[in-house]
């Protein structure tokens, strides 16, 4: 949240850097006249610069081109997005170092553990990170006529295990989201 309000701020700025170099531009080029400005702000100044001549002229000119350049590129770079670090989790940190993982490999390793369970034929999972742990979140498609909760309950806790064994980064929940496989409909034994 400070971030975006630190943006916010910083284009402000430039936006009135901008405006101000285009205005004493112009000024200087004699197409405005320097009492516009509000309340007189600067009204010293921007007469000097609509009075000068020679190369104090010139050297208004190029400055204020200069600077309302360096402002729209800096607005551009503003603009645009910016790219983000992949998520990373702390695994441990001592002496010696320290050893991260990333979001993505933590989604892998929930994933291929998923799809192991059997009649689970598509699976897709996000990660999260909560104030108890990492929360986790899968999509599953399963054959028609899988018993949902039961399956559920075994992606739950293989892959709770499996990403607490080979991470040890606590998991608070796995969240399973299941549907049966699209198709072909297929007798289903309701005994």
């Amino acid at each position: 949240m400070l971030d975006a309000l630190n943006r916010v701020v910083v284009i402000l700025v430039i936006l009135a850097i901008l405006a101000a170099a285009i205005f004493v531009l112009l000024v200087t080029l004699g197409t405005v006249d320097p009492d516009i400005a509000p309340a007189g702000w600067f009204e010293e100044p921007l007469q000097s610069a609509a009075d000068a001549t020679g190369w104090t002229r010139v050297a208004i000119i190029a400055i204020s081109i200069i600077v309302a350049l360096l402002m729209v590129v800096w607005l551009a770079r503003e603009l645009m997005p910016r790219r983000r670090r992949p998520a990373t989790f702390l695994i441990s940190s001592g002496d010696s170092g320290m050893a991260t993982i990333d979001r993505q490999s933590v989604r892998e390793l929930s994933k291929k553990t998923a799809a192991t369970v059997h009649n689970v034929k598509d699976v897709e999972c996000r990660v999260g990170e909560g104030r108890t742990g990492l929360f986790i979140s899968c999509d599953v498609t399963v054959v028609m006529g899988t018993n949902i909760p039961e399956t559920s309950a075994e992606i739950q806790s293989k892959v709770k295990d499996s990403v607490q064994n080979y991470t040890g980064l606590a998991i608070s929940t796995v969240d399973v989201r299941a549907r049966y496989e699209p198709g072909e409909a297929r007798h289903v034994n309701l005994d």
